[in-house]
Formats: structure tokens, C-alpha cells, sequence
């Protein structure tokens, strides 16, 4: 998490308290992100069995912020998808992404083997936003 935090906050990055980042946003705190996280990997018939790699398919997240919970998102789907609305924020998510290596800018480099492709959307320029879903479903 401090890595997807401002520097003057990352001394916070661990207490389980949401953090600033930027444009009145915040990310959320530990607790809420591994609540969501768990009950993403349960099934109807119980949890998702541990040996399994990557428990989820393809997930869509809206509001992608500073891109922390699409990395951890990364880790457990084959595929993320994550928009955002706020142009500042698609860039510093962009930014946080790159440097995690989870992002795919070009569509075509895979990340390492541990983390899937995080196709990251910004809203705040609307035809992106058909053109990278059409070269996904094509």
C-alpha cells in the first residue's frame, strides 16, 4: 500500500485508516480492501479452494483511484479492467501501475507470470473507452 500512497503519507500506509490521495478521494483503508478481496474469492458452495492460482475471471472495477486495489485485484483475476472518471487520477494510477508492472499499456506485453493484465480506462476521454473495449472482446 505505500507504494500507491503520497510520500508524506507513507509512514500511515499501514494503519488501518483510508488515506488522501488527492482531489478529495481516498484510498481505503486495509480492513475494507480485504473484506471486498475475500468476499470476491468466495463461491456459492463456500470459499474458493486455496490451491487455486487465480480464483477470478475477468473482473471490472469502477473508480480505479491510485490503482491499489486493481494490483491486488491483479493478483487473484486473469484480467482487470478499471476506470476512472478523474484524469489526475487515471494518470497517477497509471503511474503506481507501471512501476507495480501491472498495467499493459500496449495491449500486448503480459505482465510477470504472478499478476494478470490491468487494462486501466479513463473516462475523461470517452472514446478510449469503446475503442479499448472493442480490441478486448475482439
Amino acid at each position: 500500500r505505500h507504494q500507491f500512497v503520497d510520500t508524506a503519507l507513507v509512514n500511515q500506509a499501514y494503519e488501518d485508516t483510508s488515506l488522501p490521495i488527492g482531489l478529495g478521494q481516498t484510498i481505503s483503508k486495509p480492513s475494507v480492501v480485504g473484506a471486498m478481496m475475500q468476499l470476491l474469492c468466495e463461491r456459492p458452495g463456500g470459499p474458493v479452494a486455496r490451491d487455486e492460482a487465480r480464483p477470478l475471471g475477468v473482473c471490472l472495477e469502477i473508480g480505479t483511484g491510485c490503482g491499489y486495489q486493481a494490483a491486488l485485484l491483479a493478483l487473484l483475476a486473469r484480467r482487470v479492467v478499471s476506470i476512472e472518471r478523474v484524469r489526475e487520477l487515471h494518470v497517477k494510477a497509471r503511474a503506481h501501475l507501471d512501476a507495480a508492472r501491472v498495467t499493459n499499456p500496449s495491449r500486448e506485453r503480459v505482465s510477470t507470470e504472478k499478476q494478470a493484465r490491468v487494462m486501466l480506462v479513463s473516462l475523461a476521454r470517452p472514446k478510449d473507452l469503446w475503442g479499448s473495449f472493442r480490441h478486448e472482446i475482439s
